[in-house]
Order: structure tokens, then C-alpha cells, then sequence
């Protein structure tokens, strides 16, 4: 299943790797995987549907590998070249037919139609998860590390 979900070793998963534990003294993950595989059959009777929910979750897991960076000169956040694998394989697996820069627009862009116009907006990576919104989401605001180049 990990194969077919292009995941490698749970250590080589940022979210992971954070708590250091791989293992449960007494805790057999391969059963406890089954019992949660049975759940997932349950409730999701089409194997085209419990497909769509393993991808969606190996997504989760590995989009804590991708890494984002200043973009050149404009305050705007793009995926960090290094993580371009990354993004193409959790792109891959969210069945994002753009690939790696479609992740990125969807990751870095933000887009309010009003009236309908389209006005989109970059986000700053300085800002992401800084308590800048309510819940510590992204904010298009500028911020005090690229201000004045973020557009706001």
C-alpha cells in the first residue's frame, strides 16, 4: 500500500519524524492499519471512493515535506526547488493534472471574485501560520520581514 501511495519510510515524513516515535511497545501497526483499512471499506463501498481517500491522506502526510521560499523580488511564496519532486508527487496523488505548478498556484495564490472580478493575490511565506489571521492562516497583508515588496 505504501508503494502504491508513493510513500517511502514513516521517517522520511516531516510530520512524522517531529515526534520521534515510530513504534508503540505492544501496538502492532500492520493489524491496527487493517482495522482502519476495514473502517475506510465500510464506509466508502466503491474502491474508486477509498482510493480517492488513501491518495487524499498520503497528500496530507507528504505536503508536510514541501518547503516554500521568497520568491525572487516580490514578497510572493513559491515552492522551494529543492521540494519540486515533492510537490509533483503530492500534486500526483491530489489528482492535479497541472502538476507541481498547479500545487503551488493553489498553495501560494489566492483568488476573491467580487462582482465577478477575479483579483488574486500572492502570499507572503513570512506571514503563513504567524497568528496573522484569525487561526494563524495566510495573510496577503504585508509583512515585517519583506514589507514594503508585499503587495497587500
Amino acid at each position: 500500500v505504501r508503494a502504491a501511495l508513493l510513500l517511502g519510510r514513516p521517517e522520511a515524513c516531516r510530520y512524522l519524524a517531529q515526534s520521534r516515535c515510530f513504534g508503540v511497545k505492544g501496538r502492532d501497526d500492520g493489524s491496527d492499519f487493517l482495522v482502519t483499512a476495514r473502517g475506510v471499506n465500510d464506509l466508502f463501498p466503491r474502491a474508486s471512493e477509498r482510493a480517492r481517500v488513501w491518495s487524499t491522506l498520503a497528500a496530507v502526510l507528504l505536503l508536510g515535506n514541501v518547503r516554500f521560499a521568497d520568491a525572487a523580488d516580490d514578497g510572493s511564496s513559491v515552492i522551494d526547488c529543492e521540494d519540486e519532486e515533492m510537490a509533483t508527487t503530492v500534486a500526483a496523488l491530489l489528482g492535479l493534472s497541472g502538476g507541481a505548478p498547479e500545487l503551488e498556484r493553489a498553495m501560494c495564490e489566492r483568488r476573491l471574485t467580487v462582482r465577478g472580478q477575479v483579483r488574486a493575490f500572492t502570499a507572503c511565506i513570512h506571514s503563513v501560520g504567524s497568528g496573522s489571521t484569525p487561526g494563524g492562516g495566510v495573510t496577503t497583508a504585508p509583512c515585517d520581514v519583506c514589507r514594503p515588496s508585499c503587495a497587500g
